[in-house]
């Protein structure tokens, strides 16, 4: 299931739903969706940093990431890349896997979902998800808790 990441205040539980035609708080506060970053242009220098992270697992389809996570436990987390250029933070709920894709903003910052803080890399935006608990819907508050290693055992 993909979902986005709904706006959120500082220190509440950020907001996950599944995807929806519905606005978003970010599309009713400025009339359309974030303006994204052509990744294909940063990606190589980005995942060069991210190597040093064991849950980036570079590429890795929804279908992997899932098979990884089932057997994990909720708040089970890892970063993948897909379609070329893209990243997604899939985590483990306590029923399900959601995918959420990491937008990186024109000023190369980058947000979780289509509205929400924004941070400089993406080891700061995992960091900050540690600390501050997703809401998964219908499953309640989830910690990233327990990143899962790209090196398989």
């Amino acid at each position: 299931m993909r979902a986005r990441l709904l706006q959120s205040t500082p220190r509440s539980p950020v907001n996950l739903r599944p995807s929806s035609p519905d606005l978003t708080a970010n599309q009713r506060e400025h009339g359309s969706p974030p303006k994204e970053l052509d990744c294909s242009r940063v990606r190589k220098p980005i995942c060069a940093e991210l190597q040093r992270h064991g849950w980036f697992h570079g590429p890795l389809s929804c279908t992997d990431a899932e098979k990884r996570l089932h057997k994990s436990d909720p708040g089970s987390f890892l970063l993948r890349t897909e379609a070329e250029s893209m990243f997604f933070l899939s985590v483990r709920g306590r029923s399900s896997i959601l995918h959420v894709k990491v937008i990186v903003m024109p000023d190369g910052r980058f947000m979780l979902g289509d509205s929400g803080p924004t941070f400089p890399c993406i080891p700061d935006m995992v960091q900050h998800y540690i600390q501050s608990p997703l809401l998964f819907p219908g499953e309640g508050q989830v910690c990233l808790q327990h990143p899962v290693s790209a090196v398989l055992q």
